[in-house]
Parts: structure tokens; C-alpha cells; sequence
């Protein structure tokens, strides 16, 4: 941890920092032959509630997070970070299951470990264990639902049941963090402060997460904002069998699924029970050249934050688009905690087992392909990852999925590109 020049710590931009943080972070993460047991990623996040870096174990299951700072003289006891701290470790107990929390924010020059008041005791502990568990390689839900029906009369629903646990979740506790002292890189227990609290990182049990459950704190949403809640006490079971209605301004995000090309996609329900999915769009990032404190340079970044706002929405609403014109699916471009959002129904995405061996799939597959190309369309991003399926009036039916590239092709040749990308 030596990047320093005459005494003093030397950055532009805050992704300098991050760099300085990160490669620290890998040095010591190689040095303690932790390299196989947890590695930096900086994709999952929700809206802005997205750390600049994330700690995860071999199998990409989230253990922990890096928030980055400025140097500032107050910047570690900021009640704004504390809150950006707290959400950050909800997201881990809540939608990753990890019994024992922690975070670390730093400004490289300084150091401060975070955690929930339930990991307390975890927290204090100074033991550095000689041998690492072996990560869970199981999912991290119990339950995803299965493959639903969009048939008007539908008579055997797809639903979830929601757990009504006793120890069901009255009101989401306050937003508090514990922390520890701050580290300096002059203080000679720096380096052991990081190396115990990865290993509490990587070393936390973790528990499976079910998808609808009174006793868990979820991501709540309404056109302009969100905040923590639990689910509706009068909920009994999500369905899933058709679409929100278009004027539904209330969502909640029951798990994480992923990264789609212009968005974060989340299986989620509206507040009376109607289960979709919402593809959230990307939190916009700040350019390292600009500088907080420059007037104009702010002005500039609010200026490119609503062009770029303007033209994701333009983007989810061409998406919605074709999910119409291709799969007969109203899909809806709105504004979602103030974000541009798109919802969709929800469809099972297949395996890779599915696709090889299952051969009414891969006759629903082909079907599509061809349904798609007759209408003189390929998708021009397609992987095994974005092919789903659903029941319609007794029949399997395919769709593919993350439809922001779709492009127009001749017939044949559109068979034979999509065949070939999805191997089958």
C-alpha cells in the first residue's frame, strides 16, 4: 500500500482511488492465498444503491462491499455514507442471505470497517482462521417459481405462497451502523484490520433466502423513490399468470436475477400480489474527470444525467415494443424509483441441460426462432441465458428475453444466426 508521492497521497478523480483501493485489496488478497476464495466485482447493485466494489466468493455469491470516498475530514463519520453503509448491508442479509455483515469504506489514506448491531460479536472477534469454508454452491433462493400460464381461464395458477413466519416482521429496524475506529495507512495494524475482516467476509454463514416471507425486509418502490419494507401483512401468495395493470405505481423487489444490456432485473410484485419482472435501469456514472466542486462540471453531469435518463427510457419504451410485436406480451416502459424501469411477465429461463435434452423445449426453442425471423427480426445478442418459456392454451411456448438489440435480417439468414448462438 505505497501510493504515495513525497508524503502525499496523489489522485484526480475518485476512480483513481478506486484503482488505488482495488489493487491494495488484490495485493493483499494474493499475498494471504485468498485468491480463490474472494475476488473484487463491480456489477450488482440496485438504482444507487450500488457500492464501487464488490467482495465475492468463487462462485459470485456477494460477501461484502468497498464503498470509495474522497479524502475529507469528515467523510467517515458522514451520516449520508452511514446510510449508503446501511443500505448496502440489507442488501446482503436480506437478498444474499449472509448471517454476519460487513462493509469497508475507504478513502485509501483511511479505513473504517461497517456492520449491522447483529454481527457485534463477529465483529470484535481478532482470529484469523488458518483455512477458509468452502463456498455454498447452492442457490441462493429457496424457491423460484416455476413455468407460469398466460391463458385467460387459467385453472391451476402459478403462484408463490407467502411464509407467515412467527417471527414475522413488524417494521424494518432503524437505519443504524456499527463501525470500527478509522485506519490510517501509517497505523502498522492497517494490513491486519483488512485481512480479518475479509476472512469474516468469506468465513460468514449464509443462509437461503426465501422468495416471499413476512419475516424479511425488501426494496419497496413507487414512481419517484424507495426505501426498506416488509411485505404487505394481508399478502397471502404472488401470482404469476399476466401483467400488471399500466397504472400500478407500487413494486417490490423479491430477488435479484441479474444484468440484462440496459438494466438490473428484479422478480418482483406490485403491492396486491401481481408477480412480473422489473428491469431497472442502470445507475449513471460519474466521469473521473469531473470534479464535485466545479459549478459548471455539475451543471454539465445534470445536463448529461437527463439526456442519458431521456434516452434509456426511449430505449425500454422501443423494448416494450417488441416484446409486443414479437411475443404478443404488453410489456410497460415507466418510471420506477424515479428511474427509467421496464415490466415484464414473468417467464422461466431455461437451462443449459433444458436446452440440450429436453425435447419439447427445444422444439418450442426452434419454433420461436422461426416465428421471429418470418417477422424479419434476429436478436442480435442472444445467449442460452435469454431463452425462456411459458404455457399458453396447453401448449410450451419459447421467448427470448433482453430485446434492446433486436436487428432486421432476412429470413433464413436469421435462422441460421440464431441457431447457431444458442447451439441447438
Amino acid at each position: 500500500m505505497s501510493y504515495e508521492r513525497k508524503g502525499r497521497f496523489q489522485y484526480a478523480s475518485k476512480a483513481d482511488i478506486a484503482k488505488y483501493v482495488s489493487d491494495a485489496l488484490d495485493d493483499i488478497i494474493f499475498t494471504m492465498g485468498m485468491s480463490k476464495d474472494i475476488r473484487l466485482h463491480a456489477e450488482i447493485g440496485f438504482r444507487d444503491v450500488r457500492p464501487d466494489i464488490w467482495l465475492i466468493n468463487y462462485n459470485g455469491s456477494p460477501v461484502g462491499f468497498i464503498e470509495i470516498k474522497k479524502p475529507s475530514r469528515k467523510i467517515m463519520n458522514d451520516p449520508v455514507v452511514a446510510g449508503q453503509v446501511f443500505d448496502y448491508l440489507k442488501l446482503l442479509e436480506s437478498f444474499y442471505g449472509i448471517e454476519f455483515q460487513f462493509g469497508i469504506v475507504s478513502t485509501y489514506v483511511h479505513w473504517r470497517f461497517f456492520w449491522l448491531s447483529g454481527t457485534d460479536a463477529e465483529a470484535q472477534q481478532n482470529i484469523i482462521t488458518s483455512k477458509l469454508p468452502s463456498a455454498d454452491q447452492s442457490p441462493l433462493l429457496k424457491e423460484l417459481p416455476g413455468i407460469p400460464c398466460y391463458d385467460d381461464n387459467v385453472k391451476n395458477l402459478l403462484c408463490i405462497k407467502v411464509i407467515q413466519s412467527s417471527d414475522a416482521l413488524q417494521t424494518v429496524e432503524k437505519r443504524e451502523v456499527h463501525a470500527s475506529r478509522i485506519f490510517t495507512l501509517a497505523d502498522k495494524n492497517i494490513i491486519l484490520a483488512i485481512v480479518s475482516i475479509l476472512y469474516k467476509m468469506v468465513s460468514s454463514p449464509r443462509y437461503k433466502v426465501n422468495v416471499a416471507d413476512l419475516s424479511r425486509s425488501y426494496i419497496q418502490l413507487d414512481e419517484k423513490s424507495w426505501h426498506w419494507e416488509g411485505l404487505p401483512k394481508n399478502l397471502s401468495n404472488i401470482k404469476f399468470n399476466k401483467i400488471p395493470r399500466a397504472d400500478a405505481k407500487n413494486y417490490i423487489c423479491l430477488a435479484y436475477l441479474g444484468s440484462g444490456a440496459e438494466g438490473l432485473v428484479w422478480l418482483a410484485t406490485t403491492t396486491g400480489g401481481v408477480g412480473c419482472v422489473v428491469k431497472l435501469a442502470k445507475a449513471i456514472k460519474p466521469i473521473s474527470a469531473w470534479k464535485d466542486d466545479q459549478n459548471t462540471e455539475s451543471q454539465t453531469r445534470d445536463k448529461m444525467e437527463e439526456e442519458e435518463f431521456n434516452k434509456t427510457l426511449s430505449h425500454l419504451k422501443t423494448e416494450a415494443k417488441h416484446w409486443m410485436s414479437l411475443w404478443g406480451f404488453k410489456a410497460q416502459a415507466k418510471i420506477i424509483g424515479g428511474q427509467p424501469a421496464l415490466v415484464m411477465p414473468y417467464i422461466k429461463m431455461c437451462t443449459d441441460d433444458e436446452l440440450d435434452n429436453n425435447n419439447e423445449i427445444k422444439a418450442a426453442v426452434n419454433s420461436t426462432i422461426k416465428q421471429m425471423a418470418r417477422k424479419g427480426f434476429r436478436h442480435n445478442d442472444l445467449f442460452r441465458r435469454h431463452v425462456g418459456i411459458y404455457w399458453k392454451e396447453g401448449i410450451l411456448h419459447a421467448l427470448f428475453v433482453d430485446l434492446s438489440d433486436i436487428k432486421e435480417d432476412k429470413e433464413e439468414d436469421a435462422i441460421a444466426y440464431m441457431v447457431k448462438k444458442l447451439k441447438i
